[in-house]
């Protein structure tokens, strides 16, 4: 998973750094998929959440596939699943 880190970074950090200062900031962090369902966490921080959600739905992602295919995902399908939950999440 950290591998997957190190080659496409955490997309949203720069601009979540800003957001920590402000009052309002409650470091939830959420996304919604079809094939993941809902996650929601909430985190000391807002890079603490955002890690939480892109883990959680990488995971489930990953399980999914061995589940339907009896075979781990290859890093290139890998890379494609963090690309994918990466991208959809949002952050308060």
């Amino acid at each position: 998973m950290i591998i997957a880190y190190m080659l496409i970074g955490l997309p949203g950090l720069a601009a979540t750094s800003a957001q920590n200062t402000t009052a309002k900031s409650r470091n939830i962090c959420m996304m919604q998929a079809g094939d993941v369902g809902k996650l929601k966490y909430r985190a000391n921080t807002q890079q603490e959440a955002f890690q939480k959600v892109a883990d959680a739905c990488f995971q489930k992602r990953s399980s999914l596939f061995v589940k339907a295919r009896n075979q781990e995902p290859d890093q290139d399908r890998q890379i494609q699943f963090v690309e994918a939950c990466v991208n959809n999440i949002k952050c308060i």
